[in-house]
């Protein structure tokens, strides 16, 4: 066989045209790579499937950076990027980020009507400091939060649609709170706060049944979380005592929230109102802002309003509601009438509810009812010190379209 056959060869089968000389030269290369003892791998050894074969494993270096000799394989014209090349080489983006790369070509071949190019792929890589997050990481967290399709059941019919809403204000959880008997004579941690609040969910739910609800409403925040951020603190940054991380704590609570959002639109469609508050009002707002992606396109079964106002208005029937983390006990009511006097015509009834204190308290005057919510929530270290604290019971409010209100149900936990 002449070189000139071997040129017209690969022309056939490789799609490319070369001097004969060129083919000359490259065998010469060849045997000398084979003299010195390395090894050729054939075009059937190289599965689409299989990792990159090693040419010489992970060497991490005195300065803290690594070499990785790999031979990696691509479609022609893909982009050989850094995430490309951590992905060959076996390296994970959300630890690694590559200082340097080179490239070299090895072969290329016919495979499923696709050219595929091999090349010895050598980088440098270095992992990221306790500092620093990845881009990769942070596109993995955020994709757990994408929308999840929900098949929703039809609305049970002995609940059915009629003249009652029911408000459930859940208030205070401080989910990611630790607390121990040792120093705060209570227990609290993620697993009690999940199961004090879905117990909530359940007995209202089993205890609402023909009470011909229209409505649901169900004001969320108000120191939904123990702390604002990964630093760990208020929003304002006085420590606090947290179990985990709050990136952890965020998506178990996430998963716990629209779990609980599914089962109560079974009963009735839910309105979802943002309550800003001193604990956690950042971190809470994007919480909000993800459960609203969530179920954007739920019919109608949850709406989530989570604008940063501080108050929520609210009419159903005859009765206004205004919730609101915190406020002058003995002010709201003319805040009311000022703030929502495009709503308020014809109302017979004003309902504010707050909470921030963690223990019950009404005042009335006239028409006007003002409560401060009581919480399942257990007990900081400050909370002790500052004798606050609840008997770690729930209310929640039965509330006629013409009469007001007509059942407070406690859920004790």
């Amino acid at each position: 066989m002449e070189y000139q056959d071997l040129t017209d060869m690969r022309a056939q089968f490789f799609g490319t045209q070369e001097n004969r000389d060129t083919v000359r030269k490259g065998s010469k290369i060849i045997n000398e790579y084979l003299d010195a003892g390395w090894t050729l791998i054939s075009p059937e050894e190289v599965s689409e499937n299989m990792d990159a074969p090693i040419l010489k494993p992970l060497e991490v270096q005195p300065d803290g950076t690594a070499l990785s000799d790999r031979l990696i394989e691509i479609s022609e014209g893909e982009a050989i990027t850094p995430e490309f090349l951590l992905k060959a080489h076996n390296l994970s983006a959300e630890d690694w980020k590559v200082i340097a790369y080179r490239n070299t070509y090895w072969h290329s071949q016919i495979k499923g009507g696709k050219r595929l190019i091999m090349y010895q792929s050598r980088i440098t890589v270095k992992p990221f400091g306790k500092d620093e997050i990845s881009l990769e990481w942070l596109k993995n967290w955020f994709e757990q939060f994408e929308p999840k399709p929900i098949r929703y059941s039809k609305i049970t019919p002995e609940y059915g649609s009629g003249d009652n809403c029911l408000v459930l204000p859940i208030v205070d959880l401080h989910y990611n709170l630790l607390a121990t008997r040792f120093i705060t004579g209570n227990d609290y941690n993620c697993q009690i706060a999940k199961d004090r609040f879905l117990s909530v969910i359940d007995d209202v739910i089993e205890r609402v049944q023909n009470k011909k609800l229209s409505k649901i409403i169900f004001p969320l925040g108000n120191d939904l979380f123990n702390a604002n951020g990964i630093n760990g603190t208020t929003f304002k940054g006085t420590p606090q005592n947290n179990e985990k991380d709050i990136r952890e704590a965020y998506t178990e609570l996430f998963e716990i929230m629209v779990f609980a959002l599914t089962k109560l639109s079974v009963v009735a469609p839910v309105e979802v109102l943002y309550i800003p508050s001193n604990h956690d009002k950042e971190v809470t707002f994007y919480f909000l802002f993800n459960l609203y992606t969530q179920f954007k396109n739920s019919e109608g079964r949850v709406n989530v309003d989570y604008s940063p106002i501080t108050k929520k208005y609210f009419r159903f029937g005859n009765t206004l509601m205004m919730f609101q983390h915190d406020a002058k006990i003995d002010k709201t009511g003319n805040v009311v009438i000022d703030e929502a006097s495009d709503i308020i015509a014809g109302v017979k009834f004003i309902n504010v509810f707050l909470s921030h204190l963690h223990t019950e308290i009404v005042r009335q005057e006239r028409n006007i009812t003002v409560r401060r919510l009581p919480t399942i929530s257990g007990k900081s270290s400050w909370s002790c010190e500052n004798n606050y604290g609840s008997n770690s019971v729930s209310q929640s409010f039965i509330i006629n379209d013409n009469r007001n209100v007509t059942d407070i149900i406690y859920t004790m936990v």
